[in-house]
C-alpha cells in the first residue's frame, strides 16, 4: 500500500508512547501496522532486530500472512541495499521471530517456564469441541448432586424456577457456562464473581455501566457532528443544520447529565426526540451528500434508541428493587461457577489437558509477582525480562482483546512501546 495519508504516517512513524490506532474495517490499520514493522527493522539511523519485536494476531493465518509482508518488506530493502548486513540477518531472523497469537505466545512461556508453575510439561490442549463436551460432563455432574440434595424453597430450587427452563435446564447450564467463560476472561476471575454479588443491589452496579454508556453517547455525538460538517459543506443540505446544532447540544446535555448521576442522566435521556428534518428539493442540493447526512444522523439516532431500551425504559428506583430481588440468583449462580471451576480444573488436571484460558491464566501467573493483587500488580522478574527483551509490542485486532489479555500485555510492555490497532 502506498499513498499513505498523514494520519497513517503518523501512525507508521511516531516513536517513543503508547500509541493506540482506531478506524473502521478496511481502513488500512494491519497494513498501517506491518509497514511500522519495516520501517523499524529497516530504520538506518536506529535499526530493529525483528526478533525483538512482539507482534500480536489474532489468529494463526494472519499471524503467517503478517509474516510474509514482512518478508516481501524485508527482500524489497535487500535490492535497494544489496550489501546490508543488519537487512540480511533480518531475513535469517524472520522464521523465529515472535509474530503469532497471543495464545501461542502464551504456551510458549508455559512450556519454558512449566517447572515454576509445577505442571507436567506433557501438557496436552484441548480442542475447543473437546473443552465444551469436558465441560458439559463436568457441569452435569455438579448439577447431579445439587439436585440430590435439593429442597422446595431453597436457592438452589428457587434459581431452577427461575432459568431452569420447561423441559430441561440447558437454559441454567448455558448461562452457567457463558458467567464462568466470562468471568476468565478477567485476571482474577473469584475476586471478579464476589465483587458482582456484592455491588449488584449498589449504585456501583451503575457506575460499572456508565463507561460504555458515555462511550457510546460520545459516537453519537460524533456521527451528528460528521453530519454537520457535512451539511455545512457545498452542496450539503444546509437547512438540516437547525436539527443537527440542536441535536448535538442535546448529546452535550445527556454526556453532562452522565457526569452527574444515572439518576440524572434517566430523567435527561427519557425526554430525547429527534424531530423531522425539513423537506428539500432535489435541485438545491447534492443527493449523495443528503445521503450521508442521514446515513450518519439515523445511526446516532439508533445508537440513543438502543441505550433507552436497554437500560433506561425502567426507572433508576425500579432497577434497584429489581436487583434486590435478583442477588439470591445471582448469590447461588456465582456459587455454582466457583464450584464448577474446581472441578472442571480438577478433571483437566487428572487428563494432563489445558484450554486456551488455561493458558492466559498460567502466563499470568508468571508475569505476575507472588505478591500481586487484584488492586495492585506486580511485575514478576520475568515480566521485567520480557520488557527489556521487545523493543516494541504490535497487537492486531485490538478491539477483541479481553482484560486477562490486556493484563499480559500490558507485563510485557513497557509504558512507552505499545503499539494497537484496531
Amino acid at each position: 500500500m502506498t499513498g499513505w495519508t498523514k494520519e497513517q504516517e503518523e501512525a507508521i512513524y511516531s516513536r517513543g508512547c503508547n500509541l493506540l490506532v482506531a478506524a473502521a474495517a478496511g481502513s488500512g490499520k494491519t497494513a498501517v501496522l506491518v509497514e511500522r514493522i519495516i520501517t523499524r527493522i529497516c530504520d538506518e539511523q536506529e535499526p530493529v532486530d525483528v526478533d525483538d519485536l512482539l507482534v500480536v494476531t489474532f489468529t494463526n493465518a494472519a499471524a503467517a500472512e503478517m509474516k510474509e509482508r514482512i518478508g516481501m518488506g524485508i527482500n524489497k530493502a535487500l535490492k535497494e541495499n544489496p550489501l546490508s548486513r543488519h537487512l540480511y540477518r533480518q531475513s535469517a531472523l524472520l522464521n523465529k521471530a515472535s509474530i503469532m497469537t497471543l495464545h501461542s505466545f502464551c504456551l510458549d512461556i508455559v512450556k519454558q517456564n512449566f517447572y515454576i508453575l509445577g505442571i507436567d510439561p506433557h501438557f496436552r490442549i484441548a480442542d475447543e469441541t473437546e473443552a465444551e463436551l469436558l465441560r458439559l460432563d463436568v457441569l452435569e455432574d455438579l448439577l447431579e448432586k445439587y439436585y440430590t440434595n435439593c429442597q422446595e424453597g431453597d436457592a438452589f430450587s428457587n434459581l431452577i424456577d427461575a432459568y431452569g427452563g420447561q423441559q430441561d435446564d440447558s437454559l441454567l447450564q448455558e448461562l452457567i457456562i457463558k458467567l464462568y467463560l466470562f468471568s476468565r476472561s478477567n485476571p482474577w476471575p473469584e475476586h471478579w464473581l464476589k465483587k458482582v454479588v456484592n455491588s449488584f443491589t449498589t449504585t456501583d452496579w451503575f457506575q460499572w455501566l456508565l463507561p460504555s454508556i458515555k462511550m457510546n453517547l460520545n459516537s453519537a455525538r460524533e456521527l451528528l457532528s460528521q453530519a454537520s460538517n457535512l451539511a455545512a459543506s457545498p452542496g450539503g443540505p444546509t437547512p438540516y443544520l437547525a436539527n443537527l446544532t440542536q441535536e448535538i447540544s442535546m448529546l452535550d446535555d445527556l454526556l453532562g447529565a452522565a457526569q452527574i448521576s444515572w439518576n440524572e442522566l434517566y430523567h435527561c435521556i427519557s425526554g430525547v426526540g429527534f424531530a423531522k428534518l425539513p423537506r428539500m428539493k432535489k435541485d438545491e442540493i447534492d443527493p449523495e451528500i443528503q445521503e450521508r447526512v442521514k446515513s450518519y444522523r439515523d445511526k446516532a439516532k439508533e445508537i440513543i434508541k438502543n441505550l433507552q431500551n436497554k437500560y433506561f425504559h425502567r426507572s433508576p428506583q425500579e432497577l434497584l428493587i429489581d436487583l434486590e430481588n435478583l442477588k439470591p440468583h445471582l448469590q447461588i449462580l456465582c456459587q455454582l461457577v466457583s464450584e464448577f471451576n474446581l472441578a472442571y480444573k480438577e478433571v483437566k488436571s487428572k487428563k494432563n489437558l489445558m484450554d486456551f484460558s488455561d493458558l492466559e491464566h498460567f502466563c499470568l501467573q508468571l508475569l505476575m509477582h507472588e505478591e500481586s493483587i487484584p488492586e495492585k500488580i506486580i511485575p514478576s522478574e520475568l515480566s521485567k525480562k520480557m520488557q527489556e527483551k521487545f523493543v516494541e509490542v504490535l497487537v492486531d485486532e485490538y478491539q477483541d482483546i479481553n482484560e486477562v489479555q490486556e493484563t499480559i500485555l500490558q507485563l510485557v510492555s513497557r509504558n512507552d512501546n505499545l503499539f494497537m490497532v484496531g
